[in-house]
């Protein structure tokens, strides 16, 4: 699909309006046309899923970039202290998306098919190797909120995450560690309905679309 035009090909196929919008900018328009982050300006919300994305909504609009790339902080390279400098590339994303957290504990349990439901099970038992990998993604969270927090000074960050959903006691560990090591107060929320954020972040996406108001403020109940 490299040099497919997917937008412009449903488009003469079907010939209806097609958008295109990746995971987290559609949640980011989610939190801020149907709850809470519709009340402030200027939001992020942090998604964290298979990778990790941030939308970021400016004076109430989402900000997309040059390239429609703003907010792939997934991509960050992080520092690793077990290779060598010349390999020293690892991503963000690789350490603490969803995916990495389960594949993290796969490996120490060494059970290839497990999975988030099991990962939630094991740490609500008192698993202390899940409680640690889990301590583990709340410490990396806490920072990536406070980079986030350093570079755009939003009024509020929103997290989208299934996992966090299922355990909201992890959010309370984020907010604590990042409170120790940022002077700032932003508000950390857990966003609403991480499993249906998309796709009501798209319906509102190509109904101001359709309507011909992109510019304007919709609010969804």
């Amino acid at each position: 699909m490299k040099d497919e035009n997917i937008v412009r090909s449903l488009t003469g196929e079907f010939q209806v309006p097609v958008m295109m919008e990746n995971e987290a900018n559609l949640s980011a328009i989610y939190e801020r046309d149907f709850n809470e982050a519709g009340l402030y300006l200027n939001t992020i919300t942090v998604s964290i899923h298979k990778g990790i994305g941030a939308g970021i909504i400016i004076d109430s609009q989402l900000y997309r970039g040059l390239n429609g790339e703003a907010g792939e902080i997934g991509r960050s390279i992080m520092m690793d202290a077990n290779v060598g400098m010349l390999d020293n590339f690892r991503k963000v994303e690789d350490f603490c998306s969803e995916d990495a957290i389960i594949g993290f504990a796969q490996g120490v349990k060494e059970d290839p098919s497990l999975q988030r439901d099991d990962l939630v099970d094991l740490f609500r038992s008192g698993d202390n190797d899940i409680k640690k990998i889990l301590d583990e993604f709340t410490t990396a969270i806490a920072k990536i909120i406070f980079n986030v927090a350093s570079e755009f000074d939003p009024e509020a960050i929103f997290i989208n995450s299934p996992l966090i959903d299922e355990l909201p006691s992890l959010l309370e560990q984020i907010r604590q560690k990042y409170q120790l090591i940022s002077r700032n107060r932003t508000r950390i929320r857990l966003a609403k309905d991480s499993q249906h954020a998309t796709l009501l972040g798209a319906c509102s996406l190509i109904t101001h679309r359709v309507l011909k108001m992109d510019d304007y403020a919709l609010k969804f109940v």
